[in-house]
């Protein structure tokens, strides 16, 4: 179980508590003290879920009850379990007034599980708005939460037959409460028109946990798992040890080399160190739009390797100029030497009893020294090491991402 970080529904509480509000399907469970949801929205929502279990074999379970004490609420959580999770797949989210807990069971639970907090907050951003049926905000978040579900389970976005609901995947997620909401939704804008503009998802995520995973396989699932496109970019912000991670698919391992990522986060790192995350994430959005605007003209952002050596050409025109040089060099030495004769023997050159030797010691008048350069380290990404392009792996999903991450 969970302690609910934003306090949800807590205002639906307090303000009428003067008669519990009682609505029960197969599917859905809601006991509070206020009317947040219809009866004919608790229809449509077990038709949807229904509809769901047929087609797909996977039970999707939403119970609110504020009566269930925080002691009770692990207990009622199994004897439901045990009750109802009969499916291939089953996903049961169970509310009390302070504890939220996400359970599954099946072939899909671990996947399920490490994705709880992305799934939690499709659910909450809708329902920590809900103060009556009429504004239909925590019957958006259960449609919310059982897509989510759906997409995970089965790799592709439920077409849902609930009317006039359409949830729209945000493009930034602030799990860890970086941003201010006029801040966020001013950003979610920005990247959502990228996305007009060039058909890439531009996706921001920050978080004070990973669920146990490794940042790189986090950042890879979300993408995957959450309703975004085939061509993009991530980037997470894990505050718990404020590290990053960039993930890039498709056309964005193309567009963003591992030389690239590090620029961007270059352009960041004075904000984002400086705890002024707005300014950070704009930078970021500025930096992936005139990335991509240059990739699309041609001139990828990537590291080129300085060309060395002289080349072939220029070897030989160099030895035939040397050579020429040092023929008319010889010849005008030769031609001042007209008092010189050849000379068999040496003995004309010495003086008889001219050298004497009294002494003798050893100076060291001279050294010679040889150098070589010592090898470079190379690095296939990130850290100051590049060969150009971008270095890819393969996510649990299957698909292929680039990226590399660090630290701030």
């Amino acid at each position: 179980m969970k302690k609910i970080i934003k306090v949800l529904l807590i205002s639906l509480m307090m303000l009428l508590v003067s008669q519990t509000v009682f609505a029960a399907g197969t599917h859905v469970i809601i006991n509070t003290s206020e009317n947040v949801v219809s009866d004919e929205q608790l229809r449509l929502l077990e038709d949807d879920l229904i509809h769901i279990e047929q087609d797909y074999d996977i039970s999707i379970y939403v119970v609110y009850d504020e009566t269930i004490d925080d002691s009770r609420l692990e207990d009622y959580t199994n004897q439901f379990i045990n009750r109802y999770f009969t499916s291939a797949n089953n996903v049961g989210l169970f509310i009390n007034s302070s504890y939220y807990s996400i359970m599954a069971s099946g072939s899909a639970s671990d996947k399920v599980l490490a994705n709880s907090e992305s799934l939690w907050n499709d659910f909450l951003n809708y329902a920590v708005n809900a103060n009556s049926a009429e504004d239909e905000n925590l019957y958006k978040g259960i449609v919310a939460f059982y897509q989510g579900c759906v997409k995970l389970i089965n790799g592709e976005v439920y077409q849902s037959n609930v009317p006039g609901v359409t949830v729209v995947t945000p493009y930034v997620n602030d799990y860890a409460d970086l941003l201010s909401s006029d801040e966020e939704q001013e950003l979610n804008r920005k990247l959502l028109a990228f996305k007009n503009r060039y058909g890439l998802d531009a996706v921001i995520v920050t978080t004070r946990s990973t669920n146990g995973m490794d940042i790189d396989d986090y950042a890879d699932d979300f993408y995957d798992y959450n309703g975004y496109g085939k061509d993009g970019i991530l980037l997470i912000i894990d505050m718990s040890d404020r590290s990053w991670y960039v993930s890039t698919k498709g056309k964005g391992i193309t567009y963003f080399t591992d030389y690239g990522i590090d620029r961007i986060m270059d352009d960041m790192m004075p904000s984002l160190s400086n705890g002024r995350y707005y300014a950070a994430f704009d930078t970021f959005a500025d930096d992936v739009e005139s990335y991509t605007r240059s990739a699309l003209d041609g001139d990828i952002i990537d590291y080129h390797e300085p060309k060395r050596g002289f080349g072939m050409g220029n070897v030989l025109v160099s030895a035939v100029v040397g050579l020429f040089a040092s023929l008319i060099a010889m010849g005008i030495l030769k031609s001042q030497l007209r008092s010189v004769s050849r000379q068999r023997f040496a003995t004309n050159y010495i003086v008889d009893n001219s050298f004497m030797l009294t002494g003798a010691s050893d100076l060291f008048v001279n050294r010679h020294v040889t150098r070589s350069r010592r090898p470079e380290p190379t690095r296939s990404s990130g850290g100051g090491g590049y060969s150009g392009g971008s270095s890819t792996h393969t996510s649990s999903s299957g698909s292929t991402h680039g990226g590399h991450g660090g630290h701030f």
